[in-house]
């Protein structure tokens, strides 16, 4: 159905972040301790993205670095790598862009087609006080980077998901932000299709 009900979704929401923040960043630590020099991905879909974003974060204070982040139709805030969510307040995942984190490409698919992050998401943070034209699109203070792209962010640049083939060009420090709206991505759950695939391999291949 159309995601979780409130309940549920406030309860995933900080589970995600916590364990993510906690218990994968651990699982890391120890991984690249006992391999020195394996290479470490990070990718979640929806509320993994928020836990692997939390990840990201938890081992940026401890400097530790990963290979990559892939982030598809994440459920967290548009502004959450911004340093400045319009009222003066940093995105809750800055700091994964300030410190350098991560070595290889970041990246973030969106979809206007995904109408969880679009609406659902939007709303219940609504509802949350969480931090328009239109419920969830670029202008709404509380929409999805899984919907939007990351919004408010210097660092950040958006441009299609490519055509199997077609080589991306991924630039370090940036948040790559990839559309695939028009029936690249149909839905919130559609991040296995062709094009999407290609993009994480791609990601990995860059590295």
């Amino acid at each position: 159905g159309q995601f979780l009900n409130l309940t549920t979704w406030y309860l995933m929401k900080n589970r995600s972040g916590a364990v993510g923040a906690a218990g994968v960043a651990q699982a890391v630590r120890d991984l690249t301790a006992a391999r020195p020099g394996i290479r470490v991905h990070l990718v979640g879909h929806s509320l993994g993205g928020r836990l692997m974003a939390g990840c990201a974060k938890s081992l940026a204070e401890t400097h530790h670095r990963v290979e990559s982040l892939t982030l598809l139709e994440a459920a967290f805030s548009h502004y959450g790598f911004s340093p400045n969510n319009g009222k003066g307040v940093a995105g809750f995942f800055r700091e994964v862009v300030e410190s350098g984190v991560v070595a290889g490409p970041l990246i973030a698919t969106f979809s206007a087609q995904d109408t969880v992050v679009g609406r659902v998401y939007a709303v219940a943070s609504r509802l949350a006080g969480d931090s328009v034209q239109e419920i969830g699109d670029a202008n709404d203070a509380y929409g999805g980077i899984g919907r939007n792209g990351a919004q408010k962010t210097p660092e950040a640049e958006s441009g299609p998901l490519h055509a199997v083939g077609n080589p991306y060009q991924f630039h370090p420090a940036k948040v790559e932000c990839l559309d695939g709206s028009g029936g690249l991505i149909r839905d919130h759950g559609d991040v296995t299709n062709a094009t999407v695939t290609y993009a994480f391999a791609s990601v990995i291949e860059a590295t």
